[in-house]
């Protein structure tokens, strides 16, 4: 099975270069983005997105009603490259960069929450203002059949005091998907804020919503909010693994403006939080070394080296 960084590069290959190869997507076009993916097995599931080109600035061509499965288990090219399409039903709430996860006990894909569109599943409003709201409430499963195929459907597992959201740091363990933070869009560039850090076993259907005081620090400063920030699943670590958490955006309270008020300016990325999964508690730590500029709805993946030792990201 391929790497985390493997599928990263790969995923990468297939978004920027050559793109005329690609017949799912309209001619011409130049940027994909608020897409999603996940490895469930051998394939890479591509979920969603909007697709732009240079003629509609302003507004993108079209928001891709699929879920695209690529073959990781052979070579390919982006010439040649022949992903398996599966058109979402009538009634699937639409959103940019919805969270998925996977429960490799029953081989399910979930989708939950995200940034609806608020006009026609395929166009965009006329304005950002008009496009606001709160995520989609109901959980959606993907059933694979193991060979990139299979159907969307509204899962009979829903969510007991789990809040969804936009932009949450997301990581998923072999049975667990942690999700801390994000909010919902209330107003043209401010968004609300969401507390806690929610802990979702759909194997156990164990869905719970924990405190995230800890997250931002402890000083009298410190903020529990986070949004659009990335987050990696760490195995090696602790006694059930640990779950951290880099950049984005640390609102100074629960409702703030994306780039408008200080508080929420991009966090600083030699800032790093760790959740330790066995204790449920955070801990900060600082890196060192040349640190990036803060940055928000980022890619992320890590890997660990051959002797299981360290664990890069």
């Amino acid at each position: 099975m391929p790497s985390p960084l493997q599928v990263f590069l790969i995923y990468l290959s297939l978004v920027m270069d050559d793109v005329n190869a690609q017949s799912f997507l309209p001619q011409n076009f130049t940027r994909w983005f608020w897409q999603n993916s996940v490895v469930a097995g051998n394939w890479l599931y591509i979920d969603g997105g909007e697709v732009w080109n240079n003629a509609n600035i302003g507004s993108p061509t079209a928001v891709l009603n699929l879920t695209l499965a690529i073959d990781l288990s052979i070579s390919w090219s982006n010439a040649t490259v022949s992903p398996k399409l599966t058109e979402k039903p009538l009634g699937f709430p639409l959103a940019r960069h919805a969270p998925l996860w996977h429960d490799s006990i029953h081989n399910l894909i979930y989708a939950f929450g995200g940034w609806p569109y608020a006009g026609s599943p395929l166009t965009w409003p006329d304005n950002f203002t008009n496009d606001v709201g709160n995520p989609h409430q109901t959980v959606w499963h993907f059933q694979t059949d193991g060979y990139g195929s299979g159907a969307w459907r509204e899962s009979s597992i829903q969510p007991v005091g789990i809040v969804p959201a936009f932009g949450a740091l997301d990581a998923s363990s072999p049975h667990v998907f942690y999700s801390l933070g994000g909010g919902t869009v209330i107003s043209n560039n401010v968004a609300w804020a969401n507390p806690g850090l929610s802990v979702i076993n759909t194997q156990l259907e164990i869905w719970k919503n924990e405190s995230s005081a800890g997250y931002g620090g402890l000083g009298s400063n410190a903020s529990p909010y986070g949004a659009l920030g990335e987050a990696a699943f760490v195995p090696m670590f602790g006694d059930q693994g640990v779950v951290v958490f880099v950049g984005g955006y640390t609102p100074s309270s629960q409702e703030f403006a994306f780039d408008l008020d200080p508080g929420s300016r991009p966090s600083n990325m030699s800032a790093i939080t760790v959740y330790d999964i066995a204790t449920g508690t955070f801990a900060q730590q600082t890196a060192t070394g040349t640190i990036p500029p803060g940055r928000w709805a980022f890619c992320m993946v890590g890997v660990s080296d051959a002797s299981n030792k360290s664990y890069d990201m």
